[in-house]
């Protein structure tokens, strides 16, 4: 009798000591996920999200939806941050040679567009990449086409 007393004392001791550690645990770990939140708030008011679309102007299309670029970033830098780019500088204006190795020629080369989304339409722009700041929620298009061609990256 005395023994099973005596384990019965010393499994409430067990328990009761599991019991503060784990409420010490969650504690602990319930402020650090407050505090990665708090973070994670703070980093999402410094980034805009936007759309990209590289229309090789063959069929292909890619879209990279969502992409996070910094408050203030360009087309230019949206472009930087989801392909591989080949770009010259013209004064302080950027010209794109060739996006992911799809090189321009005299005739055709890479024209950006962007969405218009009071009039749900692609809108041409004769502003350099390096120069047209983005806000949140933009879809920009490169097209691959004619110089002369009016035609949108649809």
């Amino acid at each position: 009798m005395q023994t099973s007393k005596r384990t019965l004392v010393f499994a409430v001791l067990a328990l009761t000591v599991w019991s503060l550690m784990a409420t010490g645990y969650a504690g602990y770990y319930y402020m650090q996920y407050r505090q990665l939140e708090d973070t994670l708030k703070t980093m999402q008011s410094l980034v805009l999200k936007v759309n990209v679309l590289i229309n090789y102007g063959n069929g292909t299309k890619e879209w990279n939806n969502n992409t996070l670029v910094p408050i203030g970033a360009t087309v230019f830098n949206a472009t930087l941050a989801v392909a591989d780019i080949d770009y010259s500088m013209w004064g302080e204006y950027v010209l794109i040679n060739s996006i992911n190795g799809i090189q321009g020629t005299q005739d055709t080369g890479w024209i950006w567009w962007i969405w218009n989304r009071s009039t749900s339409q692609w809108q041409s722009t004769i502003e350099a990449a390096n120069k047209h700041v983005l806000v949140d929620g933009d879809t920009i298009g490169w097209n691959y086409q004619n110089w002369a061609s009016t035609t949108p990256p649809s």
